[in-house]
């Protein structure tokens, strides 16, 4: 029995030991966090319109850009597509590797304000 208060006694104490020279308290992490890749995102929507959103998180946004593609591809019977097509396929491109950009900035302000000011 003695034994084992002591086991618990040296775990306490490395654990507080832990926490006095810069460690964090295990009891009060966060889940950890998932950076999007801008350059993944853009690549996906090089490939398939709408997957770089997708990616991201933007379902609905991913969805309205595969049948805006579709519709534009349709549209090349009558010559207007030919217009339409190119400039949605970079926009669409150009939009996912920015929204993965702006995600990444809200993730990055909202760990930095979860834990606080940085300690000197």
């Amino acid at each position: 029995m003695k034994k084992r208060i002591e086991l618990w006694h040296l775990i306490e104490v490395l654990y507080m030991k832990h926490i006095a020279f810069g460690g964090t308290d295990m009891t009060n992490t966060a889940p950890p966090v998932f950076y999007k890749n801008p350059g993944l995102a853009a690549i996906l929507s090089f490939f398939y319109m709408g997957l770089g959103q997708i990616y991201n998180g933007q379902i609905a946004k991913g969805i309205f850009f595969i049948v805006a593609y579709s519709i534009s591809i349709a549209l090349m019977l009558i010559l207007i597509g030919f217009i339409t097509t190119p400039i949605l396929f970079i926009y669409g491109m150009y939009d996912a590797y920015k929204s993965a950009e702006k995600i990444n900035k809200d993730i990055a302000r909202t760990v930095s304000t979860r834990n606080g000011p940085p300690v000197n």
